[in-house]
């Protein structure tokens, strides 16, 4: 939590960084479902949760992002369930410390949702869920 005596400005560019890690994470995330989609067009009915993930790039980017990096789609659906899944658990992560870690309250429960949001996404990815 910033020092009530922390300039503004120092507030405010820690909250541009983390706004713009989250935009960064989201769009990656993005294109790994797109990815897993394209190899693996059984699995597009989770369609929905790249969709969020469109939504949390609106969200916290200040400035354009780029389409995040290549995904690696393993062969099995099976497999690119978990791939997803990982990738979701990680990312979750690091929006739980990033909450904590905003300066602005607005941008922690942003965050925090957008933490909630993957949480119920990995319960959505388990194994031998329709």
């Amino acid at each position: 939590m910033a020092d009530a005596t922390e300039p503004t400005d120092v507030r405010a560019s820690t909250d541009e960084v983390l706004a713009a890690a989250a935009a960064r994470s989201a769009a990656d995330l993005l294109v790994a479902y797109e990815a897993t989609f394209r190899r693996h067009p059984g699995l597009s009915h989770l369609g929905p949760l790249a969709a969020h993930h469109a939504q949390h790039v609106e969200a916290f980017a200040q400035q354009p992002v780029a389409n995040g990096r290549g995904a690696r789609v393993p062969r099995s659906p099976r497999d690119a369930l978990s791939a997803l899944a990982a990738a979701e658990s990680g990312i979750r992560e690091r929006r739980v410390a990033a909450a904590r870690a905003a300066t602005s309250g607005a941008l922690a429960r942003a965050l925090a949702s957008a933490a909630a949001c993957q949480s119920q996404h990995l319960v959505l990815l388990r194994p031998g869920r329709p």
